[in-house]
């Protein structure tokens, strides 16, 4: 079973002591159920697999224009599986050090920030 050995400060270290002796668990219980639990729903399953899906010349604002004709709900929707998506592709592109591809996903972003930021406020009246 693979080891992990962390650094941590002595206020840290006498805070840790005591959670560990309340919750009755040994140190490294205590521990994994810590990481277990922090991990656990992080990211839904096959979450990364969309990465640097969104290939499509489609403009945000084309899509908006399309999904305006929608139930304003279904239109959030839309947004919102669209922000995931590019936050995917945003973070994708970062870590291939595109720059472009980072600042077409934070524009785009905006974009349907600002649409959804419409809809809640229509929705409100």
């Amino acid at each position: 079973m693979p080891q992990l050995a962390i650094y941590i400060d002595g206020n840290l270290s006498k805070k840790l002591n005591k959670a560990i002796k309340v919750s009755g668990k040994s140190r490294s219980k205590w521990v994994a159920d810590l990481i277990k639990a922090k991990l656990k729903d992080a990211w839904p399953e096959d979450f990364f697999k969309l990465a640097g899906s969104w290939e499509g010349e489609e403009t945000p604002e084309e899509a908006i224009a399309v999904w305006r004709n929608k139930d304003p709900k279904e239109e959030l929707r839309h947004i919102r599986l669209s922000i995931e998506t590019l936050e995917l592709n945003q973070m994708h592109y970062e870590n291939r050090g595109n720059e472009k591809g980072v600042t077409r996903s934070e524009n785009a972003i905006d974009i349907l920030i600002r649409r959804r930021k419409e809809i809640e406020s229509e929705l409100l009246r």
